[in-house]
């Protein structure tokens, strides 16, 4: 696959990189695993793409002495998106994407814990990323908070309860997913 090379940002160890490493190998392609909370973050030169992991932190106390990391990490994605570099948002790291870009991360009662259907919207029927897809997927899901898409975000899917779970923004192959 060429010079790629993927950066994957991870929170917390009991949050490994699981099937994405395992994506990533398969098909040969290099990545770095850097741990957030204790590691600087890198240049972003060498990288093709970014992929930020869930973790158990709170986006909304970034501002708190244990958590000022999140904030070097919105600053490290708004810079990869100016270099159209893309992304992956996972669970938390979807959250930091979208309060980087101006929405509103909140604490969703009750938590979710389980499996719930994840539906398609009628734009991530026909979006690329979900070529193959059925209109919806069953997902497990474990997260206590929520984002509001960005301004000028696509939503392309939600569960029923009308909780957003992927959304993209910026260039066309940019793409934020969420939720756990």
């Amino acid at each position: 696959m060429g010079n790629q090379r993927v950066l994957l940002l991870q929170h917390v160890q009991i949050n490994p990189p699981g099937l994405v490493g395992e994506v990533l190998r398969q098909h040969q392609v290099p990545y770095d695993i850097v741990q957030v909370a204790s590691e600087h973050l890198p240049d972003l030169t060498p990288y093709n793409a970014i992929v930020s992991f869930g973790g158990t932190q709170h986006v909304y106390e970034e501002n708190e002495s244990r958590y000022r990391y999140l904030r070097e990490e919105e600053l490290l994605l708004r810079h990869a998106v100016e270099q159209q570099i893309p992304i992956l948002g996972i669970c938390l790291g979807s959250q930091i994407l979208a309060h980087a870009f101006g929405g509103n991360v909140h604490p969703q009662p009750p938590i979710e814990i389980g499996f719930l259907r994840v539906h398609l919207s009628e734009k991530g029927q026909h979006d690329p990323l979900f070529q193959g897809f059925q209109d919806y997927e069953q997902a497990f899901q474990w997260h206590e908070d929520i984002f509001d898409p960005p301004p000028g975000a696509t939503v392309l899917a939600s569960h029923s309860s009308g909780k957003h779970h992927v959304f993209k923004i910026g260039f066309p192959c940019l793409w934020f997913a969420t939720s756990c």
